[in-house]
């Protein structure tokens, strides 16, 4: 009874630390970074949010490199930016803040994530949380237009409330979950990777009748459906398109890339660190292997970094691959010794990486290996990274929290380095 109150208060102590600090870092960058700088087809996405602005309705997938989005963002964006001045105009800086207050949104799920996984355990509560609050991959959409902020927190949210279900079982956790997917189907196709995540869950689910099973099942595609499945109609019957993402025909051929086994496979640190910026602008070769340019757009993105920042990107680098083996290690236990209990770490963990995989597969080009696409993937990484330091020998688990203390540290100073 004396232990509890006092497991509490630091839990919110840590939790209330981390958000100043993650807000602290994402209005810095917001401030310091102009909606056009660090973003992905700026315009497309003005011009689908004047298009609403003027029209009330979404454009066809013809109209626009971007009009084959899902149109929830939109419709709740633009009315929000517009200026009032005949011709659909849009404050920008609204836009940014508008995108600024998904990521704070988007922070707070994740530290809630962090709460539900790390019970008792202070240091790793604490470590988790950093990685939530300074990792790049998560704060650089705070400055963009674009829908990828919103789905983003839809599917943090999803994953939040389907962890809470595991843990509880109570059915509310799960209509949220479905709740959340739907709506972010309705913002961007990458929200269906939440699809399988929750179909892995429900089988890896102990204690459930098949009854149970099929209810759940039951609810939560009707639950998608009836919030998604118009959209779905409209681009087959109307738009008749079959493609999740018909703007891959619109790609120059540079930007095409090798499916050789190597290329999906492979993974060369050295050729990592030589490049610590890949610009798929700039470098075809450096784009090639899958796995290596989806670790560093995770810390980099995909866009021209000063190169005066190209050492400290390498340490960044550097220490993320030492975590690699870590991570391994957490994972390995898992499977083997806890695999129904930590079926919500792994079942995300697997489904995110192996869909995007997949996807590359399918669409063949730069931009689709960017790690914008499954940044969920973060959560259960950095839980398995965390589970598998706290079962090193003592001098190995300090050292491997004193490089995730680094890491985070060091990802907090660059990202405000590229603000400034």
């Amino acid at each position: 009874m004396v232990n509890k109150p006092r497991t509490q208060h630091w839990t919110w102590i840590v939790l209330l630390g981390a958000l100043l600090l993650g807000a602290s870092i994402r209005w810095v960058y917001v401030d310091g970074t102009p909606a056009s700088i660090r973003a992905h087809d700026f315009q497309g996405h003005i011009d689908y949010l004047g298009f609403v602005l003027e029209h009330g309705r979404m454009p066809s997938h013809a109209q626009g490199f971007q009009g084959y989005q899902p149109p929830l963002y939109y419709f709740l964006a633009a009315p929000l930016a517009a200026t009032g001045e005949e011709g659909g105009a849009l404050d920008v800086e609204v836009l940014q803040q508008i995108s600024l207050g998904l990521s704070l949104l988007t922070l707070g799920f994740g530290l809630w994530m962090g709460s539900l996984l790390f019970k008792r355990q202070r240091i790793s509560l604490a470590l988790f949380s950093l990685v939530v609050a300074s990792f790049p991959g998560l704060v650089y959409g705070a400055s963009q237009v674009t829908n990828d902020g919103l789905v983003q927190l839809l599917l943090f949210g999803a994953l939040a409330w389907l962890i809470r279900w595991w843990q509880t079982g109570e059915l509310r956790w799960w209509i949220l979950a479905a709740v959340a997917t739907g709506l972010g189907v309705l913002t961007k196709s990458n929200a269906l990777l939440m699809l399988p995540i929750a179909v892995g869950l429900l089988w890896m689910k102990p204690g459930l009748a098949r009854s149970a099973r099929l209810r759940l099942l039951g609810w939560g595609a009707g639950i998608v459906g009836a919030l998604s499945g118009w959209l779905v109609a409209v681009r087959l019957m109307v738009d008749r398109t079959a493609s999740i993402v018909p703007n891959t025909s619109y790609l120059p051929p540079e930007l095409h890339l090798s499916t050789s086994p190597w290329d999906l496979i492979g993974f060369n640190p050295v050729r990592l660190l030589q490049h610590p910026f890949g610009n798929r602008l700039e470098s075809l070769q450096q784009a090639q292997g899958f796995w290596e340019f989806y670790f560093r757009s995770a810390f980099f993105g995909e866009f021209p970094i000063d190169p005066g920042l190209q050492r400290l990107g390498w340490v960044i680098l550097f220490l993320a691959l030492l975590l690699l083996p870590v991570l391994a290690l957490g994972l390995w236990q898992a499977l083997r010794h806890r695999r129904a209990d930590t079926a919500h770490i792994w079942v995300p963990f697997f489904a995110l990486l192996g869909t995007h995989w997949v996807y590359r597969i399918l669409a063949p080009f730069t931009p689709s290996q960017d790690f914008r696409y499954t940044s969920l993937v973060l959560i259960p990484a950095a839980w398995l990274v965390l589970d598998g330091a706290s079962r090193l020998p003592r001098p190995l688990k300090w050292l491997s929290w004193g490089m995730g203390l680094g890491l985070t540290g060091l990802c907090g100073v660059f990202l405000l380095e590229l603000a400034g």
